[in-house]
C-alpha cells in the first residue's frame, strides 16, 4: 500500500454509478479457434453489461457480489470495502488480516473466453517488514466454467513500481474470472504468520482487462 508511486493513467472517470466496460478489437482473428483481442477500458459512460462482460465485486461479510460493491478509483477498480487499518486506497481489491478473509473482483463473461490479460497497479515487493524478513504482497486467481472450476493459480508482483501484467490461460473456456488478495509472503513464498502485522496486508487495483473469446464449437465441447 505504499501509494507513492502516482502516474499518469488513462483510467480517469471511473466514478459511475456501476463498473463500466467498453469493448474494441486490437486484432484479427488469427485461426480458426481464436477470437481477436478485446481490450476493456475502464469508462463511466458506460453499464455494467456491454458486449459480454459484467465486473461485480464482494466485500467482506457481503452474502453475494454486486455491481454496487465495485470500487472506483482514478488509477483502477477493486472491491469497494475497507480492509486492515493503517491509511489505504478503500477501492483496492485487499486482504484483511484482522478477519483472514480476502475480498474478490469478479469479471463475468457472456462467453467462454480462453485468455486474459489484466494490468494490476499497487501491488508492490518488499512492502512490509517485520523481524528483519522483508514481505511482499500476493493474489490469487480462480477461473470458473458454470460451477466448474477450469483453472487457479498465485500472482506476485516483479516490479518496484507497483505494476505487474497477469496472463491467465486456464486449461478450458471459462466464463468468470475471480481476483483476490492474501497474506503478506516472504521471497520463497510463505505466507506470514497469522497475527504479526495486523494493520496492513496485499491488495491491488486493476487498470485494464483484455481477453480472447473462444470459437463457439471450442466452448460447446469444453461443457
Amino acid at each position: 500500500m505504499r501509494k507513492h508511486a502516482f502516474r499518469f493513467i488513462f483510467l480517469t472517470a471511473l466514478c459511475a454509478a456501476s463498473a463500466a466496460v467498453a469493448q474494441t478489437p486490437s486484432s484479427e482473428r488469427t485461426d480458426n479457434h481464436r477470437q481477436a483481442w478485446l481490450q476493456v477500458n475502464l469508462n463511466g459512460d458506460m453499464s455494467t453489461m456491454n458486449g459480454g462482460l459484467q465486473i461485480l465485486a464482494q466485500n467482506i461479510g457481503d452474502d453475494a457480489p454486486s455491481a454496487s460493491a465495485v470500487g472506483r478509483h482514478r488509477d483502477g477498480i477493486g472491491a469497494n470495502g475497507a480492509q486492515a487499518s493503517a491509511p489505504a486506497i478503500k477501492e483496492e481489491t485487499g486482504f484483511d488480516p484482522v478477519r483472514n478473509r480476502s475480498e474478490v473482483i469478479i469479471f463475468a463473461f457472456e462467453r467462454g473466453v480462453i485468455q486474459t490479460q489484466l494490468d494490476l497497479a499497487y501491488f508492490y515487493r518488499n512492502e512490509a517488514e517485520f523481524d528483519g524478513t522483508a514481505y511482499h504482497e500476493r493474489g490469487g486467481w480462480r477461473a470458473y466454467r458454470g460451477n466448474n472450476l477450469v483453472g487457479q493459480g498465485w500472482f506476485s508482483p516483479n516490479s518496484p513500481e507497483g505494476v505487474l501484467r497477469l496472463e491467465i490461460v486456464a486449461y478450458a473456456p471459462f466464463d468468470r474470472l475471480e481476483l483476490f488478495a492474501t497474506p503478506y509472503v516472504t521471497e520463497s513464498g510463505v505466507e506470514i504468520e497469522p497475527g504479526l502485522i495486523l494493520t496492513d496486508s496485499s491488495d491491488f487495483l486493476i487498470e485494464h482487462i483484455a481477453y480472447r473469446v473462444a470459437n463457439e464449437a471450442l466452448a460447446a465441447a469444453a461443457r
